[in-house]
């Protein structure tokens, strides 16, 4: 990928780039880098053939020509200093730090599409823009594009499209009901849950190459599996099943839980178990749904309506092992759908606390909740985009 410069004065190799400057800028040989119409690239921008590597950010642009001291410097004069200094460039990759955006469904227009907005709620966009339903947007790793599910054709299935709306495609063709696309952290494979015939307890957890190839069934079992979600090392997908059973032998009700297994689909461990939502309906359905990991792995973001009188379901922390199952958010309403932000600091999750469902978020630990969202339809599905 070349870097202009700004003036138009051609295309600068890859090779003579940022990192050039910065090394020449802590040797002291260079004070400003600003080219006008017809300059010449500084000679000691020629003296070095550095690799600019655009998949592992800037350290790994620094190769062994360019001593530790002086790395230090450049970083410490980062990005923004070479700007300061003067470097006048229009880089064709990015290489600065994108603010996050949220990606989630609504009704506004009429019927479920998918919208993205900035994380403080501004600037919402109708990214789908068709009559049917679209759901479940999730971002791929790099951020570039958001599979969802949609039954635009007919039938529910697995769509991708760019980031910004463009090149809408679909990636799964049959007659089951496909839902909940999850990106694997290198991009390269989608989870996504599917429901063979007519009975909820058909759907099993699947997973296919990006480009929709190569579908394998990796549950299988009498019950209802959804909502897969992929660590962040890619070794393991969290999701929901109805296979924990409650009650007697004469009526016999399912709990919906939350367990993890191998990618490979080996493995299974529940790692939640309720007993029935209330003592007051002991056949009742205790749910534990929608787990989302923390960026570092490290835990487990659920919703679940265990021990509420209500059965109102609200959002859970967990370990990754299923130990120290904690509530973030105690109020009377519905609660659900956590997204992780990508610096795990904050969670967005849908709440109906205001009459009507909304995207909201809040700090990692519950505190500080807030509305993002404002109108008198529902939003639903939020989904942080990676940095």
């Amino acid at each position: 990928m070349p870097v202009r410069d700004t003036y138009g004065t051609g295309e600068i190799n890859r090779e003579y780039g940022i990192f050039e400057y910065l090394s020449c800028k802590a040797k002291g040989r260079a004070n400003t880098f600003t080219l006008s119409k017809g300059e010449k690239l500084p000679p000691c921008f020629k003296e070095q053939k550095l690799d600019i590597t655009e998949s592992k950010g800037l350290l790994s642009m620094i190769t062994d020509k360019i001593k530790k001291s002086v790395a230090t410097r450049a970083i410490a004069y980062g990005l923004a200093g070479a700007l300061t200094f003067g470097l006048s460039y229009d880089i064709g990759y990015s290489m600065e730090k994108k603010a996050s955006k949220i990606a989630f469904t609504s009704a506004r227009d009429g019927n479920r599409e998918i919208y993205v907005m900035n994380a403080d709620g501004s600037n919402p966009i109708n990214l789908t823009n068709n009559p049917d339903n679209d759901n479940f947007p999730a971002w791929s790793s790099d951020g570039s594009k958001i599979a969802f599910a949609s039954n635009r054709d007919g039938y529910h299935d697995i769509y991708v499209m760019n980031a910004d709306g463009s090149n809408q495609t679909r990636l799964t063709k049959n007659y089951a009901e496909d839902a909940s696309p999850a990106w694997s952290p290198d991009g390269s494979k989608i989870a996504f849950a599917s429901m063979e015939g007519d009975l909820i307890a058909s759907r099993e957890i699947y997973v296919m190459n990006a480009d929709g190839s190569n579908q394998a069934r990796l549950t299988k079992n009498s019950a209802s599996d959804s909502a897969p979600a992929w660590s962040p090392d890619g070794s393991k997908i969290a999701f929901t099943s109805f296979r924990g059973v409650i009650g007697n032998k004469r009526k016999r009700v399912g709990n919906m839980e939350i367990y993890v297994m191998n990618a490979d689909g080996s493995n299974q461990i529940r790692l939640t178990k309720n007993p029935a939502a209330s003592p007051y309906a002991p056949y009742a359905l205790a749910i534990c749904e929608s787990p989302a990991w923390s960026p570092d792995g490290s835990k487990i973001a659920f919703a679940s309506n265990r021990y509420n009188r209500f059965g109102n379901v609200k959002i859970y922390v967990m370990n990754a092992d299923g130990s120290k199952q904690t509530r973030l958010t105690n109020n009377s309403a519905y609660d659900a759908s956590p997204a992780w932000s990508p610096d795990g600091s904050k969670i967005a999750f849908v709440s109906g606390r205001d009459g009507n469902q909304e995207i909201y978020v809040m700090n990692a630990d519950g505190s500080n909740q807030t509305r993002l969202t404002n109108n008198l339809v529902e939003d639903g599905s939020p989904a942080w985009s990676p940095k």
